[in-house]
């Protein structure tokens, strides 16, 4: 299989488990010019596996993708709440009001109780 765009994710999930696959490089399997079909490049890619001419992607198997889909989620709502944490302490200095001299999280216990009394006053 060619790896083009994302359009091979699909048809790849679909046959992992009844086949072994191989994810060619689209740069690897360069046709010359002229008229192209699927054919001509379904032979040009069996050709060019057999011979050994073609680059293979790594595509890692079920199980390693959803620690990798879980790790990455993670990492960016760890990133997020980040971004968050920084806003609002920009906001809170832009109102001359330094929290962060006083707590050390300003999203945690004591930052979130300050956080939610601060627009009633006390």
């Amino acid at each position: 299989m060619e790896s083009t765009a994302l359009y091979w994710r699909p048809v790849w999930l679909a046959l992992e488990e009844q086949y072994a696959l191989h994810l060619a490089q689209a740069q690897s399997n360069a046709a010359p010019r002229g008229r192209k079909s699927d054919y001509t490049d379904a032979l040009r890619l069996a050709r060019r596996f057999l011979a050994a001419e073609l680059r293979l992607s790594f595509v890692p198997d079920a199980e390693q993708r959803t620690w990798r889909c879980l790790s990455r989620s993670k990492h960016q709502k760890r990133r997020r709440r980040v971004q968050i944490q920084n806003q609002i302490e920009a906001l809170l200095e832009e109102s001359q009001i330094k929290l962060s001299s006083v707590i050390t999280d300003l999203l945690g216990v004591s930052g979130y109780r300050i956080l939610k009394r601060l627009p009633r006053g006390d």
